[in-house]
C-alpha cells in the first residue's frame, strides 16, 4: 500500500498527538480539598507540589471567600511569611525570588483582582491539581481506608484524605463533627520545649502573638485522614491571619500528600521527611524574625532550629535567634550529647562559659568526623567556611548565627531521626 508524503506526515502527527494525550491522561485524585479559602488553596498547592493528584472544589466562583472587598491589607509582623503564601506575594509583585522586604510592601495594599490572578497563575503551574468551581458536596462517607465523595455535577472520587476549608465547615457538619471533637489549642512558640520544637511543622501570627503547630498537635485534630482548620482553637479569622492560615494549610497538605504518596498511615510519618518536604518549598517553619528568607543560610538555620539544640528567644513581641549573642556551652551541652556521644571528648576538658573561635573548629571536627580519611578534605572545608563567615576583628566568642550555620554545615544534626514526640533516635 502506497502513501503520499502528506498522508505519512499527517499520520505521524496524529500518532504523536495520541501519545501525548495518553501521557497527559488525568491522574486519579488521591486527596480532596473543599472550600474557597486561603488554607484550602495552600493545602491543594502543597499536595500537587508533592506530586499527589488533588481535586480542589468549592461552591462559588472565587478562590478565596475571605476577600469581599476590592482591596485589602495584611498587618502581620515582619519576616514571618514563607512557603506558598510567600510565593503568592511574590507572584503579586512579579518578583522572582522570596524576599521579606518585598513581601512587606505588597501586604500594605493588595488589589483583590490581582491577588486572584496570582492564585490562578500558581495553580496553572500544577498539572496534578484540578479545580472545580460552583460545586457542592452531596455525599461524603468513610469506608475502610478511603473517603468517598460525590459532587453536585455527579463527579465521584475515592480518596485517602480530605480537607474541609469551607467557611461554614459544610463537610464537618455533613459528618456531624463538632468543633470541640479532637480540638487542639494553639501554643505560643516561645513556650515550646525542645522536643516540641523538633516536630514543628507550621508557625505564624494570630492576633499579635506568634504561635506554632507541631505534628502531634496536627495529627490530634484529624480523623481517618479528615482535616478541618476549625479544630485549631484560638486561630483568628481576619485578613491579618491569612499568612498563618496558609502556613497551616501547607503543613496539612504536606501531611495528606505524605500518607497518600507512600500509601501509609499518619502514625508512620517520618517527621524529618515531612519537614524536609516543607523546606523544599521554602516553608518558614521556625519563625526566626531576625533571619530574612533571602539570607544565604536561611535553609540551614531552619534545619538547625528544628534540631532543638539552641532555643529561640522572645524579645519584646519578636521571636528571634538573636544572631549576634554568644553561645553558652552549658546551654547546648545536654542536647549535643544526646545527638553525639563523641562530643563528651570535647566537653570533659572545658571549663569556659562560652564557645570561643579558637576552639570551635576542634569541637566541630569531633562531632562531625566519621572516619580519619575525611580529615584532609574537612580541613579545607573548615578553612573556606570560616574565611567566609568570621570577622576576626569582632568578638572571639562564637555567635549564635555562626554556631547555627556551622553545626548544620558540618554536623547535619537535622538528619538524625526523631520520633513523632521529638525524641532523638540514635
Amino acid at each position: 500500500m502506497n502513501y503520499s508524503f502528506p498522508k505519512i506526515l499527517a499520520l505521524s502527527i496524529l500518532f504523536v498527538y495520541s501519545l501525548n494525550a495518553f501521557a497527559q491522561k488525568e491522574a486519579k485524585p488521591q486527596v480532596f480539598v473543599y472550600g474557597s479559602s486561603i488554607a484550602s488553596f495552600a493545602v491543594a498547592m502543597q499536595c500537587a507540589q508533592s506530586d499527589v493528584a488533588v481535586v480542589w472544589a468549592f461552591d462559588g466562583n472565587e478562590f478565596v471567600s475571605e476577600l469581599n472587598k476590592d482591596s485589602f491589607s495584611i498587618a502581620n509582623a515582619e519576616n514571618l511569611d514563607g512557603g506558598i503564601f510567600m510565593d503568592l506575594l511574590m507572584q503579586v509583585a512579579n518578583h522572582d525570588l522570596p524576599n521579606d522586604s518585598v513581601a512587606q510592601v505588597v501586604k500594605r495594599n493588595i488589589t483583590t483582582r490581582i491577588f486572584n490572578n496570582a492564585i490562578e497563575s500558581l495553580l496553572a503551574k500544577q498539572p496534578k491539581l484540578k479545580v472545580l468551581k460552583n460545586q457542592q458536596v452531596k455525599q461524603i462517607a468513610f469506608s475502610k481506608k478511603d473517603w468517598n465523595v460525590a459532587l453536585s455535577d455527579k463527579s465521584k472520587f475515592s480518596v485517602s484524605a480530605v480537607f474541609d476549608g469551607s467557611p461554614q465547615q459544610e463537610l464537618a457538619n455533613f459528618l456531624k463533627l463538632a468543633d470541640s471533637d479532637s480540638a487542639v489549642a494553639m501554643k505560643p512558640i516561645a513556650q515550646f520545649s525542645a522536643n516540641e520544637l523538633r516536630t514543628l511543622i507550621a508557625s505564624g501570627e494570630s492576633e499579635g502573638e506568634i504561635y506554632g503547630i507541631n505534628l502531634p498537635s496536627l495529627l490530634s485534630i484529624q480523623r481517618d485522614g479528615f482535616y478541618a482548620l476549625t479544630k485549631i482553637q484560638g486561630l483568628g479569622n481576619s485578613t491579618n491571619e491569612m499568612p498563618f492560615h496558609a502556613n497551616i494549610g501547607q503543613a496539612i497538605g504536606a501531611t495528606m500528600a505524605y500518607t497518600a504518596f507512600f500509601k501509609t498511615t499518619t502514625d508512620k510519618i517520618d517527621v524529618r521527611k515531612l519537614q524536609s518536604e516543607l523546606l523544599k518549598f521554602n516553608a518558614r517553619i521556625v519563625p526566626y524574625q531576625d533571619i530574612e528568607i533571602q539570607d544565604s543560610n536561611f535553609q540551614k538555620i531552619q534545619r538547625f532550629g528544628l534540631s532543638g539544640i539552641l532555643m529561640g528567644k522572645q524579645l519584646g513581641n519578636r521571636y528571634v535567634l538573636d544572631c549576634l549573642d554568644s553561645v553558652k556551652i552549658a546551654e547546648v551541652k545536654a542536647p549535643i550529647l544526646r545527638f553525639s556521644s563523641r562530643s563528651q571528648l570535647w566537653f570533659k576538658n572545658q571549663d569556659a562559659d562560652f564557645f570561643e573561635l579558637s576552639e570551635f573548629q576542634d569541637f566541630l571536627k569531633i562531632i562531625s568526623f566519621r572516619d580519619a580519611s575525611a580529615g584532609a578534605i574537612r580541613d579545607r572545608e573548615f578553612e573556606s567556611f570560616f574565611e567566609r563567615h568570621v570577622n576576626h576583628s569582632a568578638s572571639p566568642k562564637v555567635s549564635r548565627y555562626l554556631f547555627a550555620t556551622a553545626i548544620e554545615t558540618f554536623c547535619k544534626l537535622f538528619d538524625v531521626k526523631i520520633s513523632q514526640s521529638g525524641i532523638i533516635l540514635r
